[in-house]
């Protein structure tokens, strides 16, 4: 019954004529995705060049390369010449992005855009064997509701398409063996998870003697997959591990599918581009900096964007037979994780959400948090007006004690403030950085 009401749910609306339309594109020809790719392209230029102020100014011609590379630094200094203002209506989402890797950015994203990214995450789910009403534990970062509304309404909806949370933000060690009691009563074909918080729960698990059997698969996104990491997953989890990018502003990019050769990027809600330094498209095999134009956002669309992370092509096609354009390999966002003594851990995005959330992000332009130790924390703080700070002690002691509460023990933290954060050499900014060596714990 489950599975009946959880399938005509998510494939309400537009959403089973989209998949119709996107399952035809995943068998495509190559020619006919290269000629798919150029009419959206051609239709997204033609109607920004128009209708939006900012590509107005800035396009110097109608052919993607014409159009300047999008950065986040841009966004926020153009974000209402971005904006369509005639096309937002009442299906309109206002996003923020986790400011894990720079400050937070706020976006508009069309409903329908929305749509056709619902049912591209059904696509990536049922290349691991999902449909839908299958148990899912959402291995993932979670805040506590502002509203009962929005409680009610996020229980129902996890309830109907059978999703269990597992919350990332508490991993102390007590919970993380609840995780594993909860993931064996279960049995749930699919863990969606955060990669870098799901590998520290693996190697925790493994350091145990603990496996875990299970007749589905893991699925990893929001950062970085290594080698070392699926082979830890798969060995505790004896399953396959499959590997999806994305980011908030972007939404699902690409997933690998079971032959795990590479990452096959989206054709029907993206182009992608691969450049170099100069801005000139680097050869398979090569790294370069992930552009990414949207193809169905036309209330704020995101042409050449910059998403700070570096990939590059595959040298050849996958043998599952997709003639998507293939991603084989991605240097991007890693969301470090904090430590606890007890050897649990949190995501770093906990203590960098409140933060924000507590001194307010109207008042920081950019913050880095450093665990110097298991209860020490160094903080950062690119602030818009500094002279506000000696009157935010009170916010200051919040944020100690949320710290405190969620470590399990009393915290200090130190704070600088600054004009500049330093990004690294290779010129990445990491917001979050654990010095705790994990021989230490």
């Amino acid at each position: 019954m489950r599975q009946g009401l959880a399938r005509r749910a998510v494939l309400r609306g537009k959403r089973k004529a989209y998949m119709e339309e996107l399952r035809k594109l995943e068998w495509a020809s190559a020619e006919e995705i290269a000629a798919y790719q150029k009419q959206a392209l051609k239709r997204v230029l033609t109607d920004a060049r128009k209708n939006v102020p900012y590509y107005r100014d800035q396009a110097t011609g109608n052919n993607l390369e014409d159009f300047p590379i999008l950065t986040r630094t841009q966004i926020q200094a153009h974000r209402d010449e971005l904006i369509v203002q005639s096309r937002i209506d009442k299906k309109t989402h206002y996003e923020t992005t986790s400011g894990t890797t720079s400050e937070p950015m706020t976006f508009l994203m069309d409903g329908d855009c929305r749509e056709r990214g619902a049912v591209s995450k059904l696509l990536f789910f049922e290349w691991t064997g999902v449909s839908p009403g299958d148990p899912i534990a959402k291995f993932w970062g979670y805040f506590p509701f502002a509203t009962i509304k929005g409680k009610v309404m996020a229980g129902t909806s996890e309830w109907l398409r059978n999703i269990h949370r597992m919350n990332v933000f508490d991993m102390r060690a007590e919970v993380m063996d609840g995780y594993l009691a909860k993931i064996r009563s279960l049995q749930p074909k699919l863990i969606l998870a955060y990669a870098q918080s799901f590998y520290s729960f693996a190697k925790y698990l493994d350091r145990k003697g603990e496996r875990v059997d299970f007749p589905g698969s893991v699925m990893t996104s929001v950062s970085v997959l290594t080698q070392e990491m699926r082979e830890t997953m798969s060995r505790v989890f004896q399953c396959q591990v499959f590997n999806r990018y994305g980011s908030r502003e972007m939404m699902d990019m690409a997933c690998d599918c079971e032959y795990h050769q590479g990452l096959h990027v989206n054709p029907w809600l993206h182009h992608v581009d691969i450049l170099d330094e100069t801005g000139e498209p680097c050869p398979p095999g090569v790294m370069g900096r992930i552009v990414v134009t949207q193809l169905h956002n036309p209330v704020m669309p995101f042409i050449r964007y910059d998403t700070q992370d570096y990939g590059c092509w595959t040298e050849k096609p996958c043998a599952c037979g997709r003639n998507w354009p293939m991603l084989k390999q991605i240097d991007g966002r890693r969301i470090n994780l904090f430590r606890f003594r007890d050897g649990g851990f949190m995501s770093s995005y906990y203590v960098i959400y409140h933060i924000n959330h507590v001194i307010g992000d109207k008042r920081i332009k950019n913050q880095q948090v450093i665990q110097e130790d298991f209860n020490r924390y160094r903080v950062k703080l690119v602030l818009y007006h500094p002279g506000e700070w000696p009157s935010l002690e009170a916010e200051r002691e919040k944020i100690r004690q949320i710290v405190s509460d969620r470590s399990g023990e009393s915290v200090t933290m130190i704070y600088e403030l600054v004009d500049e954060i330093p990004r690294t050499p290779s010129g990445k900014f990491f917001q979050s950085i654990c010095e705790i060596r994990e021989d230490d714990e």
